[in-house]
Formats: C-alpha cells, structure tokens, sequence
C-alpha cells in the first residue's frame, strides 16, 4: 500500500515505494529533516514492536502516542511527515482530528497485525471485486424482509406485563412515515451518534454515558479525475496520497486533504476509465468537468474516550429488561471487515446463526507479541547494529564541536590580550 505526502503545492514532497521516490525531490537529499524522517520511519518500523513484547500492566503500554514518541524521541519531521499523515489517511481522518494522545499500543497493533511496519516485503492488500456494493447484493436477496430508505425516527421499550417492570419488552419503531411496527429485540447497526438520536429520551443513562463517547468526523468526499489534487511529481502518485497546505504562521498543516488513487486501490483499468481519484475534504475544488459527484461521510474519531466506549460497550449490550444490541464498524477500527464481524458476532449469539467458516477476533490476528521470522530477525539485528554506529558518530561530532568552539574561544582570548 502506497502512501505520499505533498505540501504546498509540490514545495516538498515524498512517496514510499522505493528510495527514488523517497528522495523525488533531489534537493531533499540535503534536507536534515528529510533524512531524520526516513531514519525514524526505519526506528519506528523496527523498534514499535518492541511494544508489543511488555507485559500488559507495563506503564509504557498506558501511553498515549505524543508521550511514547517524545520518550524514544521521535523528530517532529517524523510526526508531521509520516505518522499522523500515515494514521490520517487509514482512518481518513483529518489530522488535527487525529491528536497524539492515540492510544500507541492501539496504532502499534493496528499497523503491526496490516504489516505496516515491514520494512521490506510488505503484504499484497485484496478488496471485494466490483467494491462494497457487490456483497451488499448479495446478502440482501437472503433477506425476508427489507425496509429501503426508510428512516427510523424513534422506538420505544415497554415491559410486556405492566404490572413487572422487569419482563421482557415489547419495542415499538416508528419510522418517518409514521408508521409502527412492534418487535421483541432491536439491533442497531447504526452509528453511535445515530442511536442515541434515535433512542431519545428512551436511553439509558449507561447508554448515553458510553455511546456518547463515540465520536464522528464530517467528510466530504469527491469522485473527479483532477490530477492536481495529486502530488505534483508523478512519480510520487501513490494509493493513498497526503496533500497539505500551510501557511507563514504555521510550519506544519493548516489544510490536508487525502486523495485515494481508485486505479491502484480498486485495480481500475487507467487506459479505459482514465484516472479514478476520490479526495477527502480538497483543498480547493477540482475541475467541475472532471467531477463525478461528490458525497458527505461520517468517519468515527479514534480516540481514547472512544477505545472507552469499546470495553464498556459489553454491560449494555443485550440487557433483558432493554432487548437492545449495538452493532456496527465503530466498535472496532472502524473498517468494512469490522462491521461484518460485529454483525455477524451478534448473529450468532443473539439470533443463533451458525457461520460457515471459524470467527476469529482479529485484534491479535497476528498474535499479541511479535513473532520475527529469520530474516526480520537479521535486518533487525543489522539495524540495531547501525543505530550503534550513528549514535557513536554523534557523539563524536558532538565532541568535536565542544572542542572546537572551546579552541575557538580560547583563541579569541589570546588575540585580544
């Protein structure tokens, strides 16, 4: 997977793919910041699984992203040209959304389980042919009974004996026709948000203490094939490309937008369809004749509070005096694998599905520590021993300038007496 950053306009920029394109702009070969980047990006993707390997009641483990970088001291470079570039375009998140007090042990685990922090030999990503749509077909003619855009404005939760609070429920939903319909369990494969508005005054005050936790973001998202909203050098097109815009007051990013190759995404054929490029919230506005359509997305903010919401989500998750389960990508990463598992998790469970294949949590689909094969142990084991041999040269010069502005002192002394 293929990532770029591109700021102001091509002033600076980088890509991923290989070492030419890290270096596009060969005056960035004596750019200090440029090389403190590709030198952290090699120290996080060696030394953040290193993370993985405490034990859980580890201090270090409780720390939220801003705190573990500034304790392995990370550069600035790094952060603002890498990582929350990198964690803005995963979770396509604007990146002052994306703050450091991220939990680090979460991000670490994401990036490790998605082999993110593989130096070399990365894996192959794989996406459902035809896009979202085609599973969405599918599973809908298996389905009995299906209310198409029909909004459900309210329901309400009654016991089914008057006269004993605790019996099961009977919920009636109201939908924007007006119309009712009375069940005796609700799921809500909605949005956090979405289900307390729907819930109103009927949530519980554990349901709005832990719902309210989850955040979202406004997005809006464009279908166009305007390559200036692409890097300016093409050979730093990539999958996923971070273009930013600063101003005289601010060194790092007043404006980001992210703009997701669909060729290389979606393997859609260029020669015939031309260049497919969807942009989150663009910096300015793509040529109106190379514009598709352009759609309003609510992405969820990963946050602590939201991680929060995550573990407690359980104690009001199928109460029998409430009859009400909470579904939907937001209680996990948030992506599209992440909502077919939460569904398919109350499912089985709740309506007593059986799943043709093994259900696997996939929190730890690579296992809670890091498990190196022989030659990520070598490369590790190179790289520790190259960190040895800067920092030793470091020292050195650092030496060699105490020494020499001592000399230098010590000269100007003497000419003047």
């Amino acid at each position: 997977m293929s990532f770029s950053v591109s700021r102001n306009k091509g002033e600076f920029e980088w890509a991923g793919k290989n070492l030419f394109t890290v270096f596009v702009q060969p005056k960035n070969l004596f750019n200090l910041n440029m090389w403190k980047t590709v030198y952290d990006i090699m120290k996080f993707n060696f030394h953040a699984i290193d993370l993985l390997e405490l034990e859980d009641d580890h201090p270090e483990k409780k720390m939220n992203l801003g705190e573990y970088l500034d304790l392995h001291g990370y550069s600035s470079a790094f952060k603002d040209n890498y990582l929350l570039p990198m964690t803005a375009a995963i979770w396509s998140t604007p990146p002052d959304k994306c703050a450091l007090d991220f939990p680090a042990l979460t991000l670490i685990q994401f990036m490790h389980n998605h082999c993110l922090l593989q130096v070399m030999n990365r894996v192959q990503w794989f996406t459902i042919k035809n896009g979202s749509r085609k599973y969405v077909e599918t599973i809908i003619p298996h389905i009995h009974s299906v209310h198409l855009s029909t909004k459900v404005t309210s329901i309400t939760r009654k016991p089914s004996n008057p006269s004993d609070p605790s019996s099961s429920p009977i919920i009636t939903i109201t939908d924007s026709s007006g119309r009712s319909e009375e069940f005796d369990h609700v799921i809500f494969a909605t949005h956090a948000d979405q289900t307390l508005q729907i819930l109103g005054d009927q949530a519980t005050d554990d349901e709005k203490r832990i719902l309210g936790k989850v955040h979202f973001s406004k997005n809006r998202a464009v279908l166009h094939s305007d390559l200036s909203l692409m890097p300016k050098r093409r050979f730093a097109f990539s999958a996923w490309n971070y273009i930013t815009k600063s101003t005289e007051s601010s060194l790092n990013t007043d404006q980001v937008s992210l703009t997701y190759d669909m060729n290389i995404l979606q393997s859609i054929d260029k020669s015939t369809y031309g260049p497919v490029l969807v942009t989150l919230n663009p910096l300015y506005e793509p040529d109106p004749s190379k514009v598709v359509g352009s759609w309003s997305y609510d992405h969820p903010l990963y946050t602590p509070e939201m991680i929060t919401a995550q573990d407690e989500l359980h104690t009001i998750q199928n109460l029998p005096n409430l009859a009400t389960t909470f579904a939907g990508a937001w209680t996990k990463y948030g992506f599209h694998e992440d909502g077919f598992a939460s569904g398919l998790k109350i499912a089985n469970g709740l309506l007593g599905a059986s799943s043709p294949f093994e259900i696997i949590d996939a929190t730890h689909i690579r296992g809670r520590r890091a498990e190196l094969n022989l030659i990520e142990k070598v490369q590790r084991r190179l790289w520790i021993w190259f960190e040895m041999w800067v920092e030793m040269v470091c020292i050195i010069l650092n030496i060699m300038k105490v020494y020499y502005e001592m000399a230098y002192k010590w000269t100007n002394k003497k000419k003047n007496e």
